[in-house]
């Protein structure tokens, strides 16, 4: 009891002197740290901008430059605050200068999905014929604010004289509107009320036959549009009404638009864009509230000094109160591909079927059938269909059988299985020829697959299209999560985001995440945050390929001298060698004397080397030899094994780490041998060093989180982290873990965690197997 009554008054008299000596420093040298801080949040914001991976026209380097001046000062930790402003000032004028450019396609009315080879025409092109073939394209145009910053309007085409496919250029002449006159060769846009120079000059104007050809269409020429309202439509037009027939192929309509970077007005209305946006990013359905929840996120991206910035935060956090979202589950048709239809109803997938019996099949998964069996609020599909003569232009009904029986007067859409009796099908039933419609279902077969059908041996082939079966597990509301969550919130998303490509763990770190965005009043914040903590410390990653083995030539001619490689994955030590006879041989030594005893294998993700080989009188042949089978050699110290030839280029060749340890049976790990044999001819082998990717648990590494207190790291809470802290937070260069710093999570690190700090090591201190508090000794 006296030492740890001695050591306890030592720790209080540090305590004291290092407080003393913040109260000191703390006011002189805030600002610096301050600045510091100031710096990291815009090296932040670029970070987040630079993601985005934006291809820029203009500004790119200079952004690039002054974003290396700040990491530089920031690596440094030594700058005083003007450099410090002056640093930010530069990053801020870079960023307006980032220019980039948007393009929106507007495909031909009632165009062909894009089946030409040519990508120019786009996702959809348009085939015109006659004396005059015109192409027709809709444009939303909401005022003169669409024609804002355009650059350029373009599309492609060609044609070619009816008849006379040789034929270099389409004869005839191209109209102005208004007029009988013969202009001018060429292609040329045109509305109801263009003037008679609102069209494409004759220099790009030709329409050649076997050649694509890009039509521009500066702004100026487009000006006449600006006000015609809300919808226009732009009819691509070629020749003149007394022209010869002619065919025409015209793909999508371009329009390039080029906008200046926004540069963010505080790092706070940063925050909560970012906030917004990821909430998003999780797939959400909302059923209402998303509108003025996205307009709130565009004012935030557009404001400036002179906006009330807490104004605009407010806006967004009251919009995201509001959002309502469906918490759902999709089924995917089975053998379904991916939704291009333009029907967002159908969910990701959709699935076409067609015959006397059409039907499109669903798995029920055992979340699915969790939620079925919990009474979910809704379920429904999306479909529609036609018969499969008539084709799509015919709108009329499909008179489908139902159970079995010819019935003109039914069109019935219904589910199918073997458990389901007569009469129990959809109530809503009315099978509409093009019209996307929702079928509601009280219920579900218990059954999977479940069958979506439309009747059976139906004397008529029909076609169905039908979406992703979705079931409705409930409605809520958005939750706002307090301050304290968020800034969890952000620190989990910045980890996603930062790239590292997460091996395991990464569902129950999901899982608490989630779990901080449902927060609410009524949530214990401490559970949810310590939950997130020790997921983030779960998370296991690849770590960097591990040298275990490296090559010695048993069989075979050694040339390693004689061949220099550039190529990164044979790693520092490989061999090159040249048959000697009809066979070579490698052993991949393990540079462990005792080797790796298999339970070494456990955290094991791969076992690789790379090789190749050639014919040593023709490098550009491989050789055609083959690898023995898979055995072991008797003293079971080594792998022989077994698998494709060899290639030429080099070839990354995995070792089975299962059947590694099968052979090993038990017994250390000492090398792998690889044989080649049957070769007919002098060959080159190369092979080289052997790796192991191992899974890496994140804590205590650098993705790792401390626990509060321990600022250095070391798995204590002792003196020497509130040293540390007092230093980093007075603006000394000294590494700390912010994160256990923050003790009050409020993305600072200043005098309020100090104290927190101090009060913690007030707290009992564990002494060997004694615990001594601090109030019982005084």
């Amino acid at each position: 009891m006296k030492k740890g009554f001695f050591r306890s008054v030592s720790l209080l008299i540090v305590i004291a002197l290092c407080f003393g000596a913040i109260e000191f420093t703390a006011f002189s040298e805030s600002a610096s740290q301050a600045n510091f801080k100031q710096l990291s949040e815009w090296v932040e914001m670029a970070d987040a901008l630079l993601e985005k991976g934006t291809t820029y026209v203009e500004g790119k380097d200079a952004f690039d430059a002054a974003y290396d001046d700040a990491v530089s000062i920031l690596e440094a930790g030594v700058a005083d605050a003007g450099e410090i402003d002056d640093c930010i000032d530069g990053l801020k004028t870079a960023w307006a200068g980032l220019k980039f450019e948007t393009v929106t396609e507007i495909t031909p009315n009632d165009g062909l999905e894009n089946d030409t080879g040519f990508d120019n025409f786009g996702s959809s092109y348009k085939i015109a014929s006659g004396a005059r073939p015109r192409i027709y394209y809709d444009i939303n145009a909401t005022g003169s604010d669409f024609w804002a910053n355009i650059e350029m309007v373009y599309l492609y085409a060609y044609g070619y004289q009816a008849g006379s496919v040789t034929e270099d250029f389409i004869s005839g002449t191209t109209l102005p509107v208004g007029t009988t006159t013969p202009a001018t060769n060429g292609i040329r846009l045109s509305t109801p009320t263009y003037t008679q120079s609102a069209y494409s000059s004759s220099v790009q104007g030709w329409i050649q036959r076997n050649l694509i050809k890009r039509f521009e269409f500066s702004k100026t020429k487009l000006a006449n549009i600006i006000n015609l309202g809300s919808v226009h439509q732009i009819m691509f037009c070629c020749q003149g009404d007394n022209s010869p027939e002619a065919t025409v192929y015209a793909g999508s309509l371009f329009i390039v638009r080029s906008f200046y970077e926004q540069v963010p007005v505080s790092y706070e209305l940063f925050k909560w864009i970012i906030r917004a946006e990821n909430l998003l990013g999780k797939g959400k359905t909302y059923t209402s509230g998303l509108d003025d929840f996205n307009a709130a996120i565009d004012t935030a991206k557009n404001a400036t000094d002179s906006d009330d910035i807490d104004e605009i935060i407010d806006n967004i956090k009251t919009a995201w109160e509001k959002l309502v979202y469906v918490d759902l589950i999709e089924i995917a048709p089975s053998g379904g591909i991916e939704n291009d239809t333009g029907c967002a109803n159908f969910g990701s997938y959709y699935k076409t079927a067609e015959g006397t019996n059409p039907f499109v099949s669903f798995t029920v998964t055992s979340d699915a059938a969790a939620a079925l069996s919990n009474s979910p609020e809704e379920i429904y599909i999306y479909a529609y269909g036609y018969d499969t003569a008539a084709g799509l232009t015919d709108t009329k009904l499909y008179d489908n059988l139902y159970e079995g029986n010819s019935n003109a007067g039914k069109t019935h859409i219904r589910f199918t299985n073997s458990e389901w009796g007569d009469g129990q099908y959809p109530s809503n039933n009315v099978f509409t020829r093009n019209m996307v419609r929702k079928y509601v279902f009280s219920a579900l077969p218990t059954g999977s697959p479940i069958k979506f059908s439309l009747g059976q041996g139906a004397g008529t082939s029909a076609t169905i299209v039908v979406g992703s079966l979705f079931i409705v597990k409930g409605t809520y509301s958005e939750n706002l999560p307090s301050d304290r969550i968020f800034t969890w919130i952000d620190r989990a998303n910045a980890l996603l985001a930062s790239g590292v490509d997460f091996v395991s763990g990464l569902d129950d770190f999901n899982a608490a995440l989630a779990a901080l965005y449902a927060s609410d009043d009524s949530t214990e914040e401490q559970t949810l945050i310590d939950n997130i903590r020790t997921a983030w410390n779960n998370l296991c990653y690849e770590s960097e390929p591990v040298a275990i083995g490296y090559p010695d030539i048993e069989r075979g001619t050694d040339v390693t001298e004689d061949y220099v490689s550039n190529y990164d994955g044979l790693g520092e030590h490989y061999v090159c060698i040249q048959s000697n006879g009809t066979e070579m041989r490698v052993r991949l030594d393990c540079d462990i004397e005792t080797g790796f005893p298999t339970e070494w294998f456990d955290d094991v993700l791969e076992i690789y080397f790379y090789t190749c080989g050639y014919k040593t009188e023709n490098p550009e042949q491989a050789w055609g030899s083959k690898w023995t089978n898979a055995t072991l050699n008797t003293a079971f110290t080594s792998y022989y094994y077994g698998g494709a030839n060899v290639n030429k280029g080099f070839t990354k060749y995995s070792l089975d780490k299962d059947t590694v340890l099968e052979k090993l049976e038990g017994d250390s790990f000492r090398n792998v041998l690889v044989n080649q044999y049957r070769l007919d001819e002098a060959d080159t082998w190369i092979v080289g060093t052997l790796y192991a990717v191992m899974k890496t648990k994140v804590g205590p590494s650098d993705y790792g989180l401390a626990d509060y207190g321990d600022v250095n790291g070391d798995e204590r809470i002792d003196i020497l982290d509130l040293v540390r802290a007092k230093k980093y937070i007075a603006g000394i260069n000294d590494s700390v873990a912010v994160y256990a710093l923050d003790i009050n999570d409020d993305d600072n690190y200043n005098a309020i965690d100090l104290s927190l700090l101090i009060d913690m090591l007030m707290q009992p201190i564990q002494y060997s197997d004694n615990q001594v508090n601090e109030n019982e000794i005084f």
